[in-house]
C-alpha cells in the first residue's frame, strides 16, 4: 500500500534519479542506504530496481519493482529486467505515437478545410466586391437594383452563416438544449459543402420531414455528422470514379 503523504518528495528520491539523471537503481537494504528514506514514505521496501525507459527519444518513464524482503532480487538477470524496459518501452512509444496521430489528424483535417472555406469566402467576396463596384459605376440607378442589392445581401449573410457555423462547431462544450436533427445536419453539410466543391463531390440531402425534436448536444451532434461526411468525402477522393455522390 501507498502513503499518500510521501507523494511529493519524489524528486527528492531515487525517483528523480533514474528519470531526469537516467541512474539505473539496484538496492537490497534500502533501509540501510539514507538515499531511500524519501521513497520509503511513500512505500515500505527493502529491494528495490529501478530503471529508466526511453519513448521517442526521451526518458519520462521508469519501471520500479519493489520487495518487502531484503535481496529479494539477488536472482534476477539484469537481461531479464532489460526484457521489461524494452516491453514497457514498447507499449509506451505505441501510445505517445497514436497520441501524436490523435493530436495531428484534426490540424491535417481542419487545414484542409480551411484551404476550402477560404477559397469559398475569397470567391464570394470576389463577386461581392465585383457587384459592389458595378452598382457604384452607374450614375442612374438600374432597374433592376432592389434584385441585385437582394442578391449582395443573400451573399453576405451566406458568408456570416457559414463563418457563425465554423465558430460554433469549433466550441468544445454546450449545454444540453432542444433541436431539430435537421437543423444540425444542414449546417453540417453546409461546412463541408466547399471541401466537396472543391473535390468534385456532389452533396444529395435526402431528410425525412416532421422529424421529432431532440434533446443534447447540438454541437457535439453537429461534429459527429460533420465527421461522417468529411470521411466520406476524403474517401471518394482517393477513388478513381469521377461520379462522386455523397447521399445523406
Amino acid at each position: 500500500p501507498l502513503h499518500p503523504e510521501g507523494f511529493y518528495v519524489l524528486r527528492e528520491s531515487p525517483v528523480k534519479d533514474v528519470i531526469v539523471e537516467k541512474e539505473p537503481v539496484f538496492e537490497e537494504h534500502a533501509t540501510e542506504n539514507r538515499r531511500f528514506d524519501k521513497l520509503r514514505d511513500l512505500l515500505a521496501f527493502e529491494s528495490c530496481i529501478g530503471a529508466p525507459i526511453e519513448v521517442l527519444g526521451e526518458v519520462r518513464h521508469a519501471l520500479f519493482l519493489f520487495h518487502r524482503q531484503p535481496s529479494a532480487f539477488a536472482r534476477v538477470r539484469p537481461q531479464h529486467v532489460d526484457l521489461d524496459m524494452i516491453w514497457l518501452g514498447v507499449l509506451l512509444e505505441e501510445q505517445a505515437i497514436a497520441a501524436r496521430l490523435r493530436a495531428l489528424n484534426p490540424l491535417l483535417l481542419s487545414g484542409e478545410l480551411a484551404m476550402a472555406l477560404a477559397h469559398e469566402v475569397y470567391n464570394k467576396v470576389g463577386a461581392l466586391e465585383l457587384e459592389l463596384a458595378n452598382l457604384v459605376a452607374f450614375k442612374n440607378p438600374p432597374a433592376d437594383l432592389s434584385e441585385r442589392l437582394a442578391t449582395l445581401y443573400n451573399s453576405a449573410r451566406d458568408l456570416k452563416t457559414l463563418a457563425g457555423s465554423f465558430q460554433e462547431m469549433m466550441r468544445a462544450k454546450e449545454s444540453s438544449t432542444a433541436f431539430n436533427v435537421n437543423d444540425v445536419i444542414r449546417q453540417a453539410e453546409a461546412l463541408v459543402r466547399p471541401l466537396a466543391r472543391k473535390e468534385g463531390v456532389k452533396i444529395d440531402l435526402r431528410l425525412a420531414d416532421n422529424l421529432p425534436r431532440v434533446t443534447g448536444n447540438r454541437i457535439a451532434l453537429q461534429q459527429v455528422f460533420f465527421n461522417l461526411m468529411l470521411n466520406a468525402i476524403q474517401w471518394m477522393v482517393n477513388k478513381p470514379d469521377k461520379h462522386r455522390l455523397l447521399e445523406i
